[in-house]
């Protein structure tokens, strides 16, 4: 009970932290830039995370092999197969989200979202270096080595932290893109490290 209660800990400190990642920005470009900065932010954020779909399915179906196999060497290669693979398909999908006009989201949205397409261009690095990532941490929660996860997720939220502090004030929602693809540039690269 006592190692259930430890792994379960670190898993979900992983999550929380991991959750803040993700939308602490939404609080600090409020501060800064107020309710419709936050209102184009979030919508360009929730177009680029769509993209995950696809990057969470595989790490599904990894986590679960992995998870029943243990770690060995069918599961490294796997973990390297899928990951390419989810690589190459979250790039495609931001491709394509990169591909629609302005006039579409202006259309959908109205006006007041003419520049969404810069969030988005902001996220799209990040978007695609996360979507790599997910497959590792899927590995290592599979192998229980969850400790791995919750410390690239406090490491994406430093970057989070200091970023937005750094950028927001002076660029507003490109600034939370810019930082949140920088965030999960670096988790992903505390990952494959």
């Amino acid at each position: 009970a006592g190692e259930l209660t430890k792994f379960g800990f670190i898993a979900q400190l992983g999550n929380v932290i991991q959750y803040f990642n993700y939308r602490l920005s939404y609080f600090i470009l409020n501060t800064y830039g107020g309710p419709a900065d936050v209102g184009v932010y979030s919508v360009g954020v929730v177009l680029s995370e769509a993209v995950w779909l696809l990057s969470s399915s595989i790490s599904l179906v990894l986590y679960s092999s992995v998870a029943n196999k243990g770690e060995n060497f069918y599961s490294k290669q796997l973990t390297v197969k899928l990951a390419k693979w989810s690589f190459l398909l979250t790039f495609l999908s931001v491709t394509v989200l990169f591909s629609i006009p302005e006039k579409a989201f202006t259309f959908i949205f109205g006006k007041d979202f003419s520049h969404l397409k810069n969030v988005i261009f902001s996220l799209g690095t990040g978007v695609v270096c996360f979507g790599f990532s997910g497959i590792l941490s899927h590995y290592f929660a599979g192998t229980g080595k969850y400790t791995i996860n919750t410390a690239a997720a406090s490491l994406g939220l430093i970057v989070t932290l200091v970023g937005n502090v750094l950028l927001v004030p002076k660029l507003g929602y490109l600034g939370a893109g810019m930082t949140a693809s920088l965030s999960y540039f670096v988790t992903a690269l505390f990952l494959i490290l």
